[in-house]
């Protein structure tokens, strides 16, 4: 029985730049604090609530495969770690802290659990622990493991407990009145603190506000801020956009281009590694392909990106047995190249060489857009939570962004 652990915290972030606060950490359009401290399970997620968010809701085998792969970074494999799932009251179901019942279909919990053997709390908190098999990892991500702190039922001492066992003892009418006044009082003391809380927390984000103006009306000195068009998505300072039509290589290429980007360019094993990713979690069939800017259509064997750069071997992700340039679909054999893999592809090794007649979905990719937001003076400072509201909206909707996006040379023929 465990009786205490660290926790994973997490709140979503849409300031104007992407950004986390210091000790915490952005993946996926939100922000995670692995807490170094071990705590209760309530306490925890007091701790978290303070902090602007709450205990770690995963609704994703992507989000985690993430979890996953930072406890291991930190050596954190024997640690167990509170996340935002809890038994309801009756004990028929499971549920996050945001009220949402727990998809069965997502669920990763280690074998044998969860198991309602040990402890009488009922409140059954779900605790994240990893347990790491093979080479470092978690077999097929099962990680959630059921544990309760020893610990009485919240709000009681164990005399009272021992007292609530003696069937004999009454309560008398002064104690019921004394009980019924703490309660509210610690009703009035739970509001008191919650605005205290809410009032320093918007001091905060008006403080950060201000600062984020005065740097926009100093140009940015501390850099532009980066983003991506609607439908296209950021990942080390270039926008991908991955399609949900199919079509032929040629015909990908041109519609990438119209958006003003082009095939995607893989140069490195961290981009290799997020587009794999992306793609596993987009495939809807397991034939599923995605073309990349990979061809060797102008010399066959001579792979060349579409900005005209040669493929680098150290960077070349090929399945194994390829690329093989079977001549069976199209007599012209197969010139360019898609990846896939919906399983996940050992080391990464997800390209396939493919006819380039045949209709793939594609990834697109181009510079990240960035600006310089320009303010107009305000006239007078906002006197109340509500006013700089209006006034952080007016401002956003006053940005002035200035495209930049990077050039691709042109391949081979279309």
């Amino acid at each position: 029985m465990q009786h205490g652990a660290a926790y994973m915290s997490s709140m979503s972030y849409n300031g104007p730049c992407d950004r986390c606060e210091a000790g915490w950490e952005h993946h996926g359009g939100k922000c995670y604090h692995f807490s170094i401290s071990k705590s209760s399970w309530n306490r925890s997620r007091a701790d978290c609530r303070a902090k602007g968010g709450d205990l770690v809701k995963i609704d994703s085998r992507e989000e985690q495969k993430f979890l996953e792969k930072r406890l291991r970074e930190m050596n954190k494999t024997e640690e167990k770690f509170w996340i935002g799932l809890k038994r309801s009251a009756d004990e028929d179901r499971w549920f996050w802290m945001d009220g949402s019942p727990l998809n069965k279909s997502l669920t990763f919990w280690s074998r044998n659990q969860p198991d309602t053997r040990n402890g009488t709390n009922r409140e059954n908190p779900a605790g994240q622990s990893v347990r790491v098999g093979g080479k470092g990892r978690a077999p097929d991500l099962n990680l959630s493991t059921m544990s309760r702190p020893q610990s009485c039922i919240e709000g009681e001492a164990p005399d009272s407990q021992h007292a609530k066992s003696n069937k004999g003892s009454k309560v008398t009418k002064e104690r019921a009145a004394l009980l019924v006044s703490g309660v509210l009082l610690a009703a009035a003391l739970i509001v008191i603190y919650r605005l205290l809380f809410e009032i320093m927390r918007t001091k905060e984000n008006l403080k950060n506000l201000e600062d984020h103006r005065m740097k926009c009306e100093n140009n940015l000195t501390d850099g532009p801020c980066d983003r991506c068009e609607a439908g296209w998505e950021h990942h080390g300072g270039k926008c991908y956009h991955f399609s949900i039509s199919k079509s032929s290589w040629s015909q990908s290429r041109a519609e990438c281009r119209a958006k003003g980007g082009d095939l995607v360019n893989i140069d490195s094993r961290e981009e290799q590694r997020f587009l794999d990713g992306r793609v596993r979690n987009l495939m809807n069939e397991a034939e599923d392909q995605f073309w990349i800017g990979l061809t060797d259509s102008a010399a066959e064997g001579r792979w060349m990106w579409v900005d005209n750069t040669p493929l680098n071997e150290r960077f070349s992700f090929w399945l194994s047995g390829e690329p093989n340039n079977l001549t069976g679909i199209t007599p012209e054999g197969e010139d360019c190249v898609a990846m896939w893999k919906k399983g996940g592809a050992p080391d990464l090794k997800s390209w396939n060489d493919s006819p380039c007649s045949v209709p793939h979905r594609s990834i697109c990719e181009k510079a990240e857009v960035t600006g310089q937001i320009k303010y107009e003076e305000a006239s007078q400072q906002a006197s109340s939570p509500e006013q700089n509201r209006s006034s952080q909206e007016s401002l956003q909707n006053k940005m002035d962004f200035t495209s930049t996006r990077g050039t691709t040379g042109v391949p081979g023929p279309l």
